[in-house]
């Protein structure tokens, strides 16, 4: 602390007491002054005596000294230096170094300096650079390492990357025959040039316009079709035998031309009271929607549909009688569904023609209509199989079919014809009048009666075919599944080609 002392005069010489003395840095910035050497008696300005004299203590610098007062015209002393020389020292701001000792030779640089000035260091044994600039890097010499902040090398070969393999190392990848890739060795390993592995490096799934696929997996054995930028498609084997046949628009696996047909696989299973009846994946030809076009449309079946046959619903057939239900297969505008129709029934089922069903439920028990899981109007239609059970009571779907066969090849065919594999048997011992009976064989019959006497006549599944009398023989067909009854007072010979 420089203790300073002055005092305040007129200029007619006289003292003047009571003025203010109060200080400000040359950049104008408040100064506290003190009353003390110990700097304990800090204030903001001092007054003068009855002699017009005043004093205060501050660090030594340059200072800018204001005297107002009540009286007195304030003025000012600019740039009051105060120090003394002998015991103190003078800081950079009252134009000093701010230093007692020095070292060395050259030019001070101030820390405050804009533009610093290039000392002359000598060659110091160490020291701190931090914050210097201007440093030519070709005088140095060494090779700085990575402790601070250098790589440790002091040449390189073209090509190489540097990497670290250590906390405190750093290492030269070694470039490699062109068309390698970098390949991370995993955390806290190195890593290393190869070829990329199209397994265990690549997530996600390879466009079209890539090069790839755009799908993630393709089923086994099916064959890929393009589908120009998008994901290509594929067509599966579908049923033994199929080939690979084109629409105009698409490929498809079908029967060959002219070939035998594929048996359709088909299933059926009881649960519950019900009867499960599903068309497993294939591939099916259903003619065209109007009658006067004879174009074909292939339809894929890509995943199983199924049909129920609920509880309490018949179809018509008979407790304890075998039944044959007829499954088809409709083609709804491009999806396949699946329905169900008693055979016994009347429906045409020969494909010529389009099917209208109704909406299946648990009173659904008509033989002549073709029932679905959704009600469908005049589609085209394909009859891909039947299933033959015997249950104990009709509705309850208890006891599982006895056979399922699924249409194609002589299935359905030329082997459910009148006659074919048949033999006339005579049953006149297994027969009786006016009892009914049900044509399970799985094709049409054909009865002959002789030596009728009395009213005699015949029904088939209800209808009335002879009455009265007159007659001692008549015969009459059976269709499937349909049944019959014979009447009169006598008989002397029952036949059936069956």
């Amino acid at each position: 602390m420089q203790h300073y002392i002055d005092s305040v005069t007129a200029f007619n010489g006289d003292k003047i007491t009571d003025a203010v003395i109060s200080l400000t840095t040359l950049a104008g910035n408040g100064v506290t002054i003190y009353l003390d050497e110990a700097g304990s008696m800090p204030v903001s300005f001092v007054n003068t005596n009855s002699n017009g004299e005043f004093d205060f203590y501050v660090p030594s610098g340059r200072y800018n000294i204001t005297v107002s007062g009540s009286g007195i015209s304030s003025y000012v002393l600019s740039d009051v230096f105060i120090f003394y020389p002998n015991n103190d020292v003078i800081p950079v701001i009252s134009g000093g170094t701010g230093v007692t000792t020095s070292t060395g030779t050259g030019s001070v640089v101030l820390n405050t300096s804009p533009t610093l000035v290039t000392p002359i260091l000598g060659t110091p044994a160490s020291g701190n650079l931090a914050n210097c600039t201007g440093i030519s890097v070709t005088t140095v010499s060494g090779i700085l390492p990575v402790a601070n902040g250098g790589t440790n090398k002091s040449s390189y070969t073209i090509g190489d990357i540097i990497y670290a393999s250590g906390a405190t190392t750093l290492s030269s990848l070694v470039d490699v025959a062109t068309g390698n890739a970098i390949i991370s060795g995993g955390v806290g390993a190195s890593p290393s040039y190869g070829k990329i592995n199209l397994t265990t490096h690549i997530s996600d799934t390879l466009a079209v316009g890539n090069g790839g696929t755009g799908v993630a997996t393709i089923s086994a054995n099916a064959v890929i079709l393009g589908n120009n930028t998008s994901a290509v498609q594929t067509v599966a084997p579908s049923t033994t035998g199929n080939v690979l046949t084109s629409n105009g628009t698409t490929w498809a696996s079908t029967p060959p031309a002219g070939g035998a047909q594929p048996i359709q696989p088909i299933a059926a299973s009881v649960g519950s009271s019900a009867l499960t009846c599903t068309l497993n994946p294939t591939t099916l030809n259903f003619r065209n929607t109007p009658l006067t076009s004879g174009t074909i449309n292939s339809r894929t079946v890509a995943t199983a549909i199924s049909v129920v046959v609920p509880s309490t619903a018949t179809l018509g057939t008979v407790s304890a009688q075998q039944s044959r239900l007829v499954l088809l297969a409709l083609d709804n505008a491009g999806t396949v569904e699946l329905a169900v129709v008693n055979i016994s029934g009347s429906t045409n089922l020969d494909e010529t023609t389009l099917i209208s069903t109704t909406a299946i439920i648990a009173g659904s028990n008509s033989t002549n209509v073709v029932y679905s899981t959704t009600a469908r109007t005049s589609l085209p239609f394909r009859v891909v199989g039947y299933v033959e059970s015997t249950q104990a009571t009709a509705g309850t779907w208890a006891t599982a079919p006895t056979t399922i066969q699924g249409q194609g090849g002589q299935a359905l065919a030329a082997m459910s014809s009148l006659g074919y594999n048949q033999t006339w048997q005579v049953v006149t011992g297994s027969r009786a009048l006016s009892t009914t009976y049900y044509n399970t064989t799985g094709k049409p019959i054909y009865v002959l009666i002789d030596g009728l006497a009395g009213a005699i006549g015949f029904v088939v599944n209800g209808n009335t075919g002879l009455s009265g009398g007159g007659a001692n023989n008549y015969s009459f067909i059976v269709p499937i599944n349909n049944s019959y009854s014979a009447t009169a007072s006598s008989v002397a010979r029952w036949s059936e080609l069956r």
